[in-house]
């Protein structure tokens, strides 16, 4: 709509008033605008509408930018030709000021909101009386205009406040009329307005909106800080639109309660929109047929509260655009998407929510998102109970991920960050993935009971991993494969079907301090080019072995206490080639050290003593390399190489066996050297015939026969 440009002057040569038609309002009554001689259009410009991005015009004294159908309609100024928005237009000296042709002419008021006024202050009615004054005695030779106030008589109907079709504006008579007033009331729907947008458009700021039971077939535009509410339940009350959001929000601060918004067909992106301000919604039900049910954009910052969110086609609720807010008490349910997708920089707080039966996520953060999302139960998801994605980073706390054996707990991928701590991820297909580059803090967790994996890394995965249980998952309770290198502190990881720890192809990582125990097979393999470093750890009591490494395996295995394992305290088969330095490898049902099948080791300076079999063996083409260590107390020999074994054996201290200290089998070839030899129940050194075997400078004393 442009500005009135009339140069027609007065009597006396001095401004005159140009009258105009205008559209009647609906009891027929004619109606005039009239429009200040001499004015001038305001600085147009190719500006983008803040609201819809239009091109339009702009207010030149507060740079706001608006266009006729989002925000309030331009006044021009003559003497300072420029536009000037209805927010601005109360600073502006009313004799300045050309009536917008096709517009009765309203006070200033304080909200961008199409056909909604609030009062003007006393000082600025008082200029605006006096110049209406003039026109209406005749002193400026000009006739009365006749309802150039008269819009205070109804209000608009807009294609948000009534229909769901027409994007037309067209007056509607409300039961009660519009007032000028300037204290908070209660309005009545519909005894007093027929639609809630129609009890919206007469409303000022801090008046109250009561909907009475029903189904109202509408979209609702909130751009002013009301309360809209419904007394009952929210299923009595139902807000139902087709072509446009149910309800959108475009104000600094509103609250809505105990209300159902229904977003049925059309071409929507959502059903809930909030793209400004902070929305305190409480108690209402929303469900949609579009991308999400509750979109939340720019810098916005709502409070969603007790609130049922269910079934929508696709999202339950969005978070983008850096917006901010708090969900928290709602069921979040049924969605054919996410639950909640947190993006582009958006940080909500997610709790004490209940979160189910989503076809992929219950909760999605990805794309630069974060969040502080805690006490929250999520079951029955279709892909994961937590995904976390590109660059995201949430926090994560105190939460329960459960039954969705299907599913996995939590999912990082793609680079993903973030910190989980105190959470429970049960019955699920695998607890935790961390792949694809990504590098996650979790801490204090529970893992258990989990059909696969408590923890599967792959895919360069990262992470440290700290003071977590994992247990009683269906197959390990770690995994570590395809150059995942993360880092496992102070974990317990007992009574998983498999093993503790399992790591292979090309696996990498540092286990420190860990308790590993009660497994039902090995406590920790290695295999396939797995390379891991194993430190400080007690491995104990699993039903296998202690430490199995083969098939290309190796690694460094420092300062653990491998203790009453089922098997031996490591095994090392073909392929193999760990390094075994100062742990303390005793009490295991099997041999401490077992070398075979062509497997190499480097052990060293460990204690291997008390051991059901002997403390090392060698069996056919091992070749060990074993220095400095003691060996004490073993159950059969101190070391044994059976027929077709290789190695060295140099500097150790053998005593106490059950059996002989060395004993070396035929077509074995070792070399024996400075090594300490005594106490044992059979002979220090035994080489049977057709074996090859270099002795130099060992010590042999108190032996057996």
């Amino acid at each position: 709509m442009g500005c009135c440009q009339s140069n027609r002057g007065g009597p006396g040569g001095g401004p005159g008033l140009v009258k105009r038609e205008q559209q009647p309002p609906p009891d027929n009554k004619p109606q005039f605008i009239y429009a200040k001689d001499g004015g001038a259009t305001g600085a147009s410009a190719n500006i983008e509408c803040r609201a819809c991005g239009a091109w339009q015009r702009k207010c030149n004294h507060c740079k706001a930018r608006f266009c006729d159908t989002c925000a309030a309609r331009s006044r021009s100024v003559p003497k300072s030709k420029v536009s000037v928005c209805d927010e601005c237009f109360g600073e502006v000296d009313p004799s300045h000021i050309d009536v917008l042709a096709g517009e009765p002419f309203k006070p200033p008021r304080r909200n961008f909101v199409k056909g909604v006024h609030s009062a003007p202050s006393p000082e600025i009615q008082q200029s605006v009386d006096a110049y209406l004054s003039q026109a209406t005695n005749g002193s400026n030779g000009h006739p009365k205009p006749s309802a150039v106030t008269e819009e205070y008589q109804y209000g608009y109907d807009l294609e948000h406040g009534g229909t769901s079709e027409a994007e037309t504006v067209k007056p509607v008579a409300p039961t009660k009329a519009v007032e000028r007033r300037s204290k908070p009331a209660t309005l009545q729907v519909p005894k007093e307005y027929p639609t809630i947008m129609a009890a919206v458009t007469a409303a000022i700021p801090g008046d109250t909106i009561v909907v009475s039971p029903g189904t109202y077939r509408e979209s609702v535009i909130i751009q002013k800080d009301i309360s809209v509410l419904n007394h009952g339940k929210a299923d009595t009350v139902v807000v139902e639109s087709v072509s446009s959001p149910a309800l959108a929000f475009k104000a600094i601060k509103a609250h809505v309660s105990n209300i159902t918004f229904r977003q049925v067909g059309g071409e929507p992106d959502c059903c809930v929109e909030i793209r400004q301000g902070e929305l305190h919604m409480e108690g209402c039900t929303v469900f949609a047929e579009s991308n999400a049910a509750v979109s939340v954009h720019s810098f916005a910052c709502p409070i969603i509260q007790k609130c049922n969110i269910s079934g929508n086609t696709g999202t339950g609720l969005l978070f983008a655009d850096r917006s901010e807010g708090c969900v928290s008490d709602c069921v979040i349910t049924g969605h054919q998407m996410d639950g909640i997708s947190i993006t582009t920089g958006a940080n909500p707080e997610v709790r004490n929510n209940q979160i189910s039966d989503c076809n992929t996520s219950g909760i999605y953060v990805h794309s630069g998102g974060r969040g502080n999302i805690h006490d929250n139960v999520l079951e029955g998801m279709a892909i994961a109970g937590i995904t976390v994605g590109a660059d995201a980073s949430p926090v994560v706390r105190g939460n329960t991920i459960h039954n969705a054996p299907r599913a996995k707990g939590v999912d990082v991928l793609d680079g993903g960050q973030g910190l989980f701590e105190n959470n429970v991820i049960t019955a699920m297909e695998s607890g935790i993935i961390v792949r694809g580059g990504s590098n996650p803090t979790f801490r204090s967790n529970k893992i258990s009971g989990n059909k696969k994996n408590g923890v599967h890394l792959y895919d360069e995965g990262h992470g440290l991993f700290e003071d977590n249980e994992v247990f009683n998952n269906g197959s390990s309770g770690v995994i570590i494969r395809v150059r995942g290198n993360p880092i496992f502190k102070n974990n317990k990881l007992h009574h998983n079907k498999f093993y503790g720890v399992h790591v292979y192809c090309n696996g990498m990582g540092l286990l420190e301090g860990n308790d590993i125990r009660d497994n039902d097979m090995d406590g920790i393999l290695v295999k396939s080019g797995g390379n891991p470093t194993v430190t400080g750890n007690s491995i104990h009591d699993g039903k296998g072995n202690g430490v199995h490494v083969h098939d290309g395996g190796c690694g460094m295995f420092e300062g653990n206490d491998i203790v009453r394992n089922g098997g031996a305290g490591v095994k090392v088969g073909q392929g193999g080639d760990p390094t075994l330095r100062r742990n303390r490898i005793s009490a295991n049902h099997g041999h401490g050290v077992a070398v075979q099948d062509g497997g190499q080791a480097l052990v060293e300076e460990n204690r291997i003593e008390s051991n059901a079999g002997s403390g090392v063996t060698v069996r056919t083409r091992g070749r060990p390399e074993v220095r400095g260590n003691v060996i004490a107390h073993s159950g059969a020999h101190g070391i044994y190489v059976y027929q077709g074994g290789e190695g060295s054996f140099i500097g150790n201290d053998i005593s106490g066996s059950a059996s002989g200290g060395i004993s070396i089998a035929a077509e074995s070839n070792v070399t024996i050297s400075s090594n300490r030899i005594y106490d044992n129940a059979h002979r220090g050194i035994t080489v049977a015939a057709g074996a090859k075997a270099e002795l130099a400078d060992n010590e042999e004393r108190g032996n057996g026969s």
